[in-house]
């Protein structure tokens, strides 16, 4: 068995001033290393400062950092902002490479032909800092459970109540149906008797997939995060179709979510992974009464087997 591809995403979520959050993404993989930080008002949640970075890449040209100017003055509450960031240009084009102080003999520090509007075809590279701005939006999603005092409610009961009218029907770890009690998730999380002040949320997705030897091709993605571990295991043969698939949930909130029974491997098992859309794999495992923890497990496994 040998290892041909692995990769980890972190998001990590500070507050850094008495009126001030960041959220910091990060992907480093086999062939990518790229991050994603927003900086975002605590009450309102507009963005103050946006930035990208992409350090290593399959086209090498595609390097740099910069700030995404169209985030900056928006919500950073996930809610508002999907859209926005599946629209964001591919600034990496436009941005030279970071010379280093003196430059470097023989090496260029100017990228050729630099783009003054983005093309229309956007490169792999911005799709994964696309995908890392909302590893951001997501992880200050999370954030808000301990800034309730700064968004206008005074109590966590307050809180819980609020969310669940902004989604009825909705809970945490996205089970619909059997609302547990709103009680329920912060004695979870703790927050109840330890309410975080400064370090707000932490998470990471693991990812790695290793040849067999014999035609077989074996991937195992973990997810980890302040309130969840799972872990999701499966085979695939050359052609991308799984042929065997295994999922644990470790530290889930509720006794529906560790039960999963509606994810049961026969769904999964036929499945092409270098077919299949992010949005077909969440109607596979489950549809609405899915976890979609698991959904991006199984979906930037697919997204790594579909560059191999």
């Amino acid at each position: 068995m040998k290892i041909i591809r692995q990769g980890a995403y972190s998001n990590i979520v500070r507050r850094i001033s008495e009126d001030e959050c960041i959220s910091d993404a990060y992907l480093n993989a086999t062939e990518f290393e790229g991050s994603a930080s927003l900086r975002f008002k605590v009450d309102t949640f507009e963005i103050t400062d946006a930035r990208w970075a992409i350090h290593r890449a399959p086209y090498p040209e595609r390097r740099g950092e910069g700030v995404a100017e169209m985030l900056i003055g928006e919500s950073a509450y996930i809610d508002d902002r999907r859209n926005s960031v599946r629209v964001l240009p591919d600034y990496s084009y436009a941005v030279d490479y970071n010379a280093p102080p003196g430059g470097w003999e023989g090496i260029p520090d100017k990228k050729e032909g630099l783009l003054q509007e983005p093309p229309a075809e956007i490169s792999q590279e911005w799709v994964k800092i696309r995908e890392l701005f909302n590893e951001t939006l997501r992880g200050a999603y999370q954030g808000e459970a301990y800034l309730i005092e700064e968004r206008g409610m005074g109590t966590l009961r307050e809180y819980e109540a609020y969310w669940e009218k902004l989604k009825p029907g909705y809970c945490r770890p996205y089970v619909r149906g059997d609302m547990p009690a709103l009680e329920e998730w912060p004695i979870y999380s703790g927050n109840v008797q330890h309410y975080r002040v400064y370090d707000l949320y932490n998470k990471y997705l693991h990812y790695a997939v290793m040849d067999n030897g014999d035609g077989l091709y074996y991937a195992a993605g973990s997810y980890s995060d302040s309130a969840h571990e799972m872990n999701i295991e499966l085979e695939y043969n050359e052609d991308g179709v799984i042929q065997d698939y295994d999922m644990t949930a470790v530290r889930v909130p509720f006794d529906r979510c560790r039960e999963l029974d509606h994810l049961n491997p026969e769904a999964v098992i036929g499945m092409n992974l270098r077919e299949i859309a992010k949005r077909d794999i969440g109607k596979v495992l489950g549809g609405p009464e899915g976890c979609f923890h698991m959904v991006d497990i199984l979906a930037d496994i697919a997204i790594v087997i579909g560059e191999i």
